[in-house]
């Protein structure tokens, strides 16, 4: 059954990577926003700065006119300045003709001064008006349009009230008595077209801009309807900028300048629904990104939450495999994750678990097969042990002592081997074998000779019962000479490292040397494999086997002739420490029989 372990996993990722992609959406979001209102604002600024700097350049081009009037080098025109201000034409025509001969009537003319001034001013003022502080309500006024054609008009009343419509900039400048500097015959007030003067304010494409005095736009930058309120309402706030939002709805930021020279406010007012249109393409493709952003993420999270949902079903199919006693490896796949680590872990738990079976139960079997057939079919051992007894007790009532030895040595022997368990000591295994021997040495006797040396650390390790036996059997078999008077057998055990290394020495006649590898090669028996050359008797691939099922990989078993005569059969075995010393697996199995 396929396991879904990972939906709710899924779901909370894909939710939380829905939220950061949202989270990065706003911040991004913001920082376009907050930059396209940051440069809008600093062109305002610019343009406030540079409108500044005009307003100062026509108030300077003024101030040195007017005093340009006063230099002793125009003279002539200063005193055709005050005749014409505050003179009707009669009176001023009146008072040149008698002032001036005929000779310097024309280089004397105020009125072309005044002309080449507003020339070189690009025709940007629009009206002067002349007044005297003791007829205020009377001036004379010039008027140019913007191709400089000009108009000239005496007398004109409450020149003011003609002004007070127009929207152009106005500049005051005080006319002084030539005679007496500290008092003021009266004032000159040049009109600048407001286009000339706030031009750069024209210039935002974001945005509208106002020039306001007392209440008043002199001067209105509006691209789109409905700002015009706003901006008087900004041109109020206390503060330079910040944040301004009407009732209608209209949202957005303000600046406001205020100009020291001129006490004129300038401000700018800039919509946050026209910021929005001026990003819509920037915010529309980072929408987009995100959006692909995010398909693409969770579809990476979706391929890897089903790789791992897979190969979860693989680890839990073979643990189904397992409980039914199936034991499988799980392919790692070239992972490099957890996943990696969890099916290595188990296959190392199925190849200890499946050789612990092997060595419960195979070995078992294998220990109860090499019963049966020493005791040939299932002899009965009560009965056989009876016999032993009588044939015995006749031997010592006849005094035949060595028989009785003999009888005595081979009751003793089997009892060991059919009665106690399966794992004893390799000192009881020792004794079993020593059993055997001594009926062999009855059997040839002062023809056959035995020593056994095993080193004291090994005696008391674990081993399987009744595996010395056959191995010395061989040597009875197929080694010993019955003619010759010296046949020798040396049994050897000490340790190397962690192995235990017995040795079975003989001096009979050894081996051929083309048998002598075929059973070497029938030595490297795999586990759970019939072994090659399996006889009825119990050989030496049975030792073998049963061995390896107990010790595992680590057992060795091979066969040499001697330089002089005989084989020597070396077997190696893991060393297991004895009782109260470190655990293995194979003295658990021990344990457990």
């Amino acid at each position: 059954m396929k396991k879904r372990v990972y939906r709710t996993s899924f779901l909370i990722y894909t939710g939380a990577l829905l939220l950061a992609c949202v989270l990065v959406f706003m911040l991004f979001f913001n920082h376009i926003f907050s930059t396209q209102e940051a440069s809008c604002a600093q062109a305002a600024q610019q343009s406030f700065a540079s409108t500044e700097q005009e307003i100062s350049t026509y108030s300077d081009k003024i101030d040195n006119y007017i005093l340009g009037l006063y230099r002793e080098q125009s003279e002539g025109t200063l005193r055709d300045f005050m005749r014409f201000l505050g003179h009707n034409a009669d009176e001023y025509m009146t008072a040149r003709l008698q002032a001036l001969p005929a000779s310097s009537f024309s280089s004397v003319d105020f009125l072309k001064s005044i002309q080449q001034f507003v020339q070189d001013s690009r025709y940007s003022i629009s009206r002067v008006s002349f007044t005297l502080d003791n007829k205020a309500s009377i001036a004379n006024v010039l008027t140019y349009d913007t191709n400089g054609t000009g108009r000239l008009e005496f007398a004109v009343t409450n020149p003011e009230k003609q002004e007070s419509g127009n929207d152009d900039f106005l500049f005051i400048h005080n006319v002084m008595n030539p005679k007496d500097v500290s008092k003021n015959l009266g004032t000159v007030r040049f009109r600048v077209r407001a286009s000339e003067l706030f031009g750069d304010l024209e210039k935002l494409e974001l945005g509208s801009a106002a020039v306001i005095t007392d209440e008043n736009i002199i001067f209105l930058h509006e691209p789109y309807p409905d700002e015009k309120a706003a901006l008087l309402a900004a041109s109020k706030q206390s503060g330079m900028q910040g944040n301004l939002s009407k009732g209608n709805g209209l949202s957005g930021h303000f600046l406001r300048y205020v100009s020291p020279h001129s006490g004129l406010k300038m401000v700018y007012f800039l919509p946050s629904d026209e910021v929005l249109r001026q990003c819509s393409a920037q915010l529309l493709f980072l929408a987009l990104c995100m959006v692909a952003l995010f398909f693409c993420i969770t579809l990476l999270i979706a391929l890897r939450m089903s790789r791992d949902a897979r190969y979860l079903n693989k680890i839990t199919s073979a643990i189904d495999g397992m409980k039914a006693g199936s034991f499988t490896h799980i392919n790692l796949e070239k992972r490099r994750d957890e996943f990696r680590i969890i099916a290595q872990e188990f296959n190392e738990m199925s190849d200890r678990l499946e050789n612990y079976v092997q060595r419960e139960y195979v070995l078992k079997l294998k220990q109860q097969e090499a019963q049966m057939k020493m005791l040939q079919q299932q002899i009965n051992p009560h009965f056989l042990y009876n016999t032993l007894d009588i044939i015995r007790s006749r031997a010592l009532v006849n005094e035949d002592v060595e028989v009785a030895d003999a009888v005595c040595g081979l009751g003793s022997m089997f009892r060991m081997v059919v009665k106690g368990q399966d794992c004893i000591s390799v000192a009881e295994e020792l004794e079993i074998l020593t059993q055997y021997l001594k009926i062999m040495e009855f059997k040839y006797k002062d023809h056959f000779f035995y020593q056994v040396d095993v080193d004291k650390e090994i005696l008391q390790m674990k081993t399987i019962k009744f595996w010395m036996q056959p191995v010395v059997e061989n040597y009875f078999v197929h080694g010993i000479d019955p003619s010759s008077e010296f046949n020798l057998l040396l049994v050897n055990g000490h340790l190397e490292g962690n192995e235990a290394v017995f040795e079975f020495i003989d001096n009979g006649s050894g081996m051929e040397l083309k048998h002598l590898e075929v059973l070497n090669r029938s030595l490297t028996v795999v586990e759970g494999e019939q072994p090659a050359h399996a006889g009825k008797s119990i050989g030496l691939q049975n030792v073998y086997t049963r061995l390896r099922f107990f010790y595992g990989e680590g057992v060795f078993m091979q066969l040499h002739n001697n330089e002089e005569a005989g084989v020597t059969t070396t077997i190696r075995v893991p060393y297991l420490p004895a009782e109260g010393e470190k655990e293995t697996d194979v003295q658990t199995a021990c344990s457990r029989r």
